[in-house]
Parts: C-alpha cells; sequence; structure tokens
C-alpha cells in the first residue's frame, strides 16, 4: 500500500491507527473476514470449504484465519458458521 501511494510505511500505519484505533494488519484482515464472510453466504461458493474460501480472501493459512476470524469477531469460524 505504503508503495502504491508512494508514502513511508510508518506515516500509512500511523494513519490507520489513528482513524480506525488498530494496527495495520488487523485493519486488512477485517476486510478479509468480511471478503469470507460474503462469499460463504453466496450460493455460488457453496462447493468450497470455509477454510479454502478464506485462503482464497487472502489469508496464509488456517491458524491465521481462525485467529482473525475470532479477534474481528469474538466467536470461532467453527462456532459462527454452525449455529
Amino acid at each position: 500500500m505504503a508503495t502504491v501511494l508512494n508514502l513511508p510505511e510508518r506515516y500509512i500505519s500511523g494513519l490507520i491507527n489513528t482513524y480506525h484505533n488498530t494496527n495495520f494488519n488487523t485493519y486488512v484482515n477485517t476486510f478479509r473476514v468480511a471478503d469470507t464472510m460474503s462469499r460463504i453466504k453466496d450460493s455460488k461458493e457453496r462447493n468450497k470449504s470455509i477454510l479454502g474460501i478464506a485462503l482464497e480472501s487472502g489469508f496464509s493459512s488456517k491458524s491465521s484465519f481462525n485467529g482473525a476470524f475470532k479477534t474481528i469477531t469474538g466467536k470461532n469460524p467453527s462456532d459462527f458458521f454452525n449455529k
């Protein structure tokens, strides 16, 4: 992001911290979790697993997805989607 905007990384990080009261990773993961949740509800994605969709949404592993999901929603993915 900093490269695209031609700004120092610390400046981008500072803006996110100031205006969103969170760090860069959590900020990005918020969008990844939202994308995952949206795609899970999409009937075109029914043939994919939750993990498969999460990886396609930008998470690098199951553990990074589970941790970010719990941080953002307050629940584990399995508890959230198996209600």
